[in-house]
């Protein structure tokens, strides 16, 4: 419902902290004893009912929690660099970590909670990109990723289904780093950060990402 947030410490034993975020940040939850070195990323199920971490450490490890119980789900390994993590969807099924040249789809694959990990798949929207962030719609089950290239790629299950190629650039026309994605719930429509300065507002659709405003 989007009244929780969550932090994540830094340290030899970090906690994750779920908040409940009204007047006094009362803390509902605190979830400790996986991750070591830090906690770099945390995403909410679009239905609040689950929470993803990933660690700082090398691995990174990634886990799947339930926030209700504060019980641990699902854990693994990434194994490459982790910049951003989301859910895919309404619910807890599929989440998504953006590595640094790839987009990994992990999905639900039994009852028991566990999850298989398989690559996003370019098709004809390649090259590989260096993906720098990531963000989700949930209605339409939509991902989209930013790239160190300026890029917008908009996933559909995990297959690429668009791109706007250059999202974010400098005055001269050059590309400039796509940096944070938030999807804006309220409007249905997605929010990027560039290193460009600049916000912009897009409509993401399984044919076109479109500006809607900056």
């Amino acid at each position: 419902d989007g009244s929780l947030c969550a932090t994540g410490e830094v340290g030899a034993r970090p906690k994750i902290v779920i908040w409940k975020a009204e007047a006094g940040c009362k803390v509902t939850k605190t979830l400790h004893g996986f991750h070591t070195v830090g906690v770099k990323c945390l995403a909410f199920s679009a239905d609040g009912a689950a929470l993803v971490s990933v660690g700082a450490d090398a691995g990174p490890d990634v886990a799947v929690h339930d926030v209700a119980s504060g019980a641990k789900l699902f854990c693994s390994v990434v194994n490459a660099p982790c910049h951003a993590v989301c859910f895919a969807g309404a619910d807890a099924k599929t989440f998504v970590t953006a590595s640094p040249h790839a987009l990994s789809f992990w999905s639900q694959v039994d009852k028991a909670g566990a999850y298989e990990r398989k690559q996003g798949v370019l098709g004809a929207h390649g090259p590989k990109h260096m993906c720098r962030c990531a963000g989700s719609t949930p209605r339409a089950a939509l991902v989209a990723s930013g790239s160190a290239a300026g890029a917008v790629h908009a996933w559909t299950g995990r297959n690429c289904a668009c791109v706007e190629p250059t999202a974010h650039a400098g005055a001269d026309g050059a590309p400039l780093a796509v940096e944070a994605l938030f999807y804006l719930g309220a409007q249905s429509k997605l929010a990027s950060g560039g290193a460009d300065g600049k916000v912009k507002i897009w409509k993401v659709g399984v044919s076109a990402v479109k500006g809607a405003g900056s």
